[in-house]
């Protein structure tokens, strides 16, 4: 009957150590889907910041560009306009 008990005693506190194990566990699982939707969240911020920084300056170089075609073609057209007046 003793050796009963304390095999039960025993089962009991060794399902108890699992228990608190699982528990661990649990918590551990969790504390790093938390680091992961972290993690998600700033890579998802980084990457829009990058892409609007990157969008900005094509826009800028666009307007440099077009700038830069609009007096070419101004400078064309007055030297037209001037070589046709003195002809």
């Amino acid at each position: 009957m003793r050796a009963e008990r304390d095999a039960g005693r025993a089962a009991g506190e060794e399902l108890a150590g699992v228990r608190a194990k699982l528990e661990a566990t649990g918590e551990k699982i969790q504390a790093l889907m938390d680091v992961e939707m972290s993690l998600k969240d700033s890579f998802k911020a980084l990457a829009a910041s990058a892409l609007d920084a990157n969008s900005q300056q094509l826009l800028q170089l666009s307007q440099q560009q077009l700038e830069n075609q609009q007096r070419q073609a101004t400078s064309k057209l007055n030297e037209k306009q001037t070589a046709s007046k003195t002809s």
